[in-house]
């Protein structure tokens, strides 16, 4: 009898005991999910051949359509382009890698551009040729724990950052090697570029990023000719600021919004200003990143919009809509 009674009970523990463990792995699981899904996404928009969080190596492609609709002239006053065409199609082929310790990278970028030119009164010129190659090494100095602020955790409130320097070389056409009336052959500034930033990242919660940035360049000088004779020539240098927000739902999907803003010092001419030779330009963006096969492959659409109203920016040729379409293999 004693037996018969005990033997339901032992079942009972025989069925539970699995059941208590799955439960017990589930809610283990919750912190580790959360984690994985902003370590794995959270990359933003922009930064197409760094290397993302978790990931060792990746290899991108990014397509951008550039259309030229306005105009900045040394004042700050805008007005819209008249009797005038600015068609650019910009292809860059970008990666990178971590190299020796997981918070250091080396990625880079080499661009090509097709870029049409038609003003009035003169026949459209179409021309492409390579862009300026850029080369960067980066390091992660702080990092965030991924889940967000606490107020009983000192902890929670340390951010990512990230600390670059960065090359340019002047390996497309500078303007002063133009060869068409319309300057559609000038894909490059010309200029050996030195850039150093910085970028911090800060998960609010484990699916709401803000982000910071801040980059300064510096253009070395370089002779040009002119009708005068040869002159040493110098582009002011830039300080470049960013102000984002990246929204990471699931493991498939992300999206972000950004503000930029560029300010470029004088241009020098043999060590004297040229007088209003300092630009500004204020832009907006926004991105939508999906993981089709993740953890492998990603395709980002985003597009950037000059702000168009006086004093928004200055000394800018040609400003307007660009719309960019990136593909990204990853290697974890």
């Amino acid at each position: 009898m004693l037996k018969q009674s005990l033997k339901p009970s032992a079942n009972r523990r025989c069925v539970l005991a699995p059941i208590a463990v799955l439960v017990a792995m589930a809610l283990a699981s919750v912190p580790g999910l959360a984690r994985a899904q902003a370590c794995c996404t959270a990359t933003g928009g922009g930064e197409f051949a760094v290397v993302g969080r978790c990931k060792h190596a990746v290899l991108a492609v990014q397509t951008t359509l550039e259309k030229g609709i306005g105009t900045f002239n040394n004042q700050g006053n805008y007005s819209r382009l008249n009797n005038v065409e600015v068609d650019d199609v910009v292809v860059s082929f970008g990666g990178g890698i971590r190299l020796f310790h997981p918070k250091w990278q080396i990625y880079g970028s080499i661009p090509t551009r097709f870029q049409y030119r038609s003003f009035a009164g003169t026949p459209g010129d179409l021309s492409a040729g390579l862009g300026d190659i850029t080369t960067t090494v980066r390091w992660t100095a702080l990092e965030d724990n991924l889940m967000g602020i606490s107020a009983d955790d000192a902890d929670s409130f340390i951010p990512f950052v990230d600390l670059y320097l960065g090359a340019k070389m002047p390996t497309g056409r500078a303007p002063e090697d133009s060869r068409t009336a319309t300057g559609a052959d000038i894909t490059g500034d010309g200029a050996w570029q030195l850039i150093v930033g910085t970028k911090v990242s800060k998960f609010v919660t484990s699916e709401h990023v803000m982000e910071l940035g801040a980059a300064y360049s510096h253009r070395f000088a370089r002779s040009i000719a002119t009708v005068g004779g040869v002159n040493d020539f110098e582009a002011g240098d830039e300080l470049n600021l960013r102000l984002g927000y990246l929204h990471i739902p699931n493991l498939e999907w992300s999206w972000g919004l950004n503000t930029s803003l560029k300010l470029e010092g004088k241009a020098r001419m043999n060590g004297f200003a040229v007088p209003r030779s300092q630009s500004r330009r204020l832009r907006f963006g926004a991105h939508v990143t999906w993981g089709f096969d993740f953890p492998y492959w990603e395709a980002t659409l985003s597009g950037v919009m000059d702000a168009l109203w006086d004093d928004a920016g200055t000394n800018l040729p040609y400003v307007g809509p660009a719309l960019s379409l990136t593909l990204r293999r990853q290697f974890p």
